[in-house]
């Protein structure tokens, strides 16, 4: 095997499997020194940098789906990666937007409970809760003065946010099952 293949093989093996589990460990150092309290040029360029991470995986991702090939849309690694991807894009704006007064929380939220409910993993769901948790710990302590309780609460949705959405679902389908089979045993 010639060096520029082995080379091209260690190259998208990375791309593949470390990417983005290295951008998650930059974003974290960016939210821990606070480099993007306010809005700028280079916070906008990481965020597309990070837009075109997802795209890439969002249509690697999209063309497998076939009608063949249904029940497996993705590998549990390409939902996480996804998911983190995400994740940093979302922190990364809240921090430009006013860090712990943000108007994009909700946002956070909002892909929390997609997480919770769409991902079938439970360790992706638990990875992404804890690596939202770091996040938050950094973007509180690099932006110093946030009340201790407004903290809390931030905290407390994001760990329940996903565990929530992913319990009434379950609640939901086990609620459709019993009323499906009762419609059978009629």
């Amino acid at each position: 095997m010639g060096l520029g293949r082995q080379l091209g093989l260690g190259i998208c093996f990375i791309e593949q499997r470390l990417l983005v589990e290295g951008i998650t460990v930059g974003v974290a150092g960016l939210l821990f020194l606070g480099r993007f309290t306010t809005p700028s040029l280079v916070g906008l360029i990481t965020i597309l940098a990070l837009a075109v991470v997802l795209l890439s995986r969002l249509w690697r991702l999209s063309g497998r789906l076939s009608v063949r090939r249904v029940e497996e849309p993705g590998s549990e690694a390409e939902k996480r990666q996804l998911e983190l991807a995400l994740l940093c894009s979302v922190y990364l704006g809240i921090q430009m937007t006013g860090a712990t007064a943000s108007f994009l929380y909700p946002i956070l939220y909002i892909l929390l409970c997609a997480v919770g409910g769409f991902d079938a993993s439970s360790k992706n769901r638990l990875l992404v809760v804890v690596v939202a948790v770091v996040f938050e710990v950094l973007l509180v302590m690099a932006a110093g003065s946030a009340a201790m309780v407004s903290v809390a609460v931030h905290i407390a949705a994001i760990v329940g946010f996903p565990f929530l959405f992913q319990s009434l679902e379950s609640v939901w389908t086990a609620s459709e099952r019993k009323r499906r089979e009762a419609q059978v045993d009629k």
